[in-house]
């Protein structure tokens, strides 16, 4: 039995941030994650929400967005 391939990461771009500084509470980071497998490349686009509690930051949650077709504008 063949392990399952495993998807070749290829970059995280087009990434944002709101919020999020030193004296802040809460921010956000949207970004767009690709990768490939096989021959077939994937994108994931998230805007997560993130909250500070005793100087550390913590995953709150996070919006997929569809994706969208090659040459379909926004």
């Amino acid at each position: 039995m063949t392990a399952p391939a495993t998807p070749a990461f290829a970059a995280v771009g087009d990434a944002s941030r709101t919020g999020g500084r030193m004296l802040e509470k809460t921010g956000t980071v949207e970004f767009v994650a690709r990768s490939r497998l096989d021959a077939r490349a994937s994108a994931l686009h998230e805007t997560s929400s993130f909250v500070a509690e005793r100087g550390r930051w913590f995953y709150l949650d996070g919006i997929i967005h569809e994706p969208r077709l090659r040459g379909a504008r926004a």
